[in-house]
């Protein structure tokens, strides 16, 4: 390992171990897509590029909506939808990170069933803004996770999620964890669920039929002691062995 290698890798764990107990801030910034290859043709899904809610602005490259029921050229509302609109700003604490804004609109559709669309999320880190304005990076990758929509049948009796009918639907982010590399070491970037307007994170969210809401998708990335310690213990040891090596 090259000395600059082990200066960057050290000085990256111990940024966000900072980060991690410090008011030190970063800067984050994400985006998703979605992917609608593995559901069923009969749904008549359509991946598309939508307004931000937030800031009313439109990217043609995102992908950022998946809607499904009838048929597009049908001229009848009886489509739903999801949306997800990223976030860009400063985080405290890189263990509570808001990922974006999740929006269901739910119309009343003709049929039931599991969906489960791929969503491909973008996210960068900065150290602070001037990096991240200059395009320097502490990560740039993208991550997929498996999005679960529960499209109840309408007239189910009881409704899966209480109320009565037509059913309302649900969606849950299952076994939503990946690996995320910081300056060349591994965390773990965990979705934790759907911030409800209560401040209270919840594993799913269930929205009436004719009705919509939006949610804040929240996660965080694990930083342990017991790794940023081994990791700062291989750095030194590696900055050692260089040393000795140029002495000889």
């Amino acid at each position: 390992m090259k000395i600059t290698q082990a200066v960057r890798r050290l000085s990256g764990a111990l940024l966000l171990a900072g980060v991690a107990q410090t008011s030190h801030a970063l800067i984050i910034s994400t985006a998703g897509s979605w992917d609608n290859s593995l559901l069923p043709a009969g749904v008549n899904s359509v991946v598309s590029s939508q307004f931000d809610l937030a800031t009313g602005t439109t990217d043609l490259g995102t992908d950022n909506r998946i809607s499904w029921g009838a048929d597009e050229a049908d001229p009848s509302d009886d489509r739903s939808y999801w949306q997800f609109d990223g976030f860009e700003g400063f985080i405290s604490s890189i263990a509570d990170i808001q990922i974006g804004t999740f929006t269901h609109l739910n119309n009343v559709i003709p049929f039931g069933g599991l969906f489960n669309p791929i969503f491909n999320i973008d996210i960068l880190l900065a150290e602070d803004q001037a990096a991240f304005d200059a395009g320097i990076y502490l990560n740039e990758e993208s991550f997929s996770f498996e999005f679960q929509h529960n499209e109840t049948l309408n007239n189910l009796d009881p409704c899966p999620y209480g109320g009565s009918n037509p059913c309302a639907d649900g969606v849950e982010i299952p076994n939503a964890s990946a690996t995320i590399v910081v300056d060349g070491s591994p965390y773990t970037l965990q979705i934790a669920g759907f911030l409800d307007e209560n401040g209270v994170i919840q594993p799913n969210m269930v929205t009436e039929e004719n009705d919509s809401q939006s949610a804040t998708v929240q996660g965080g990335i694990t930083v342990t002691e017991p790794a940023t310690l081994a990791l700062f213990g291989l750095s030194l040891l590696s900055l050692g062995a260089l040393r000795r090596r140029n002495k000889a």
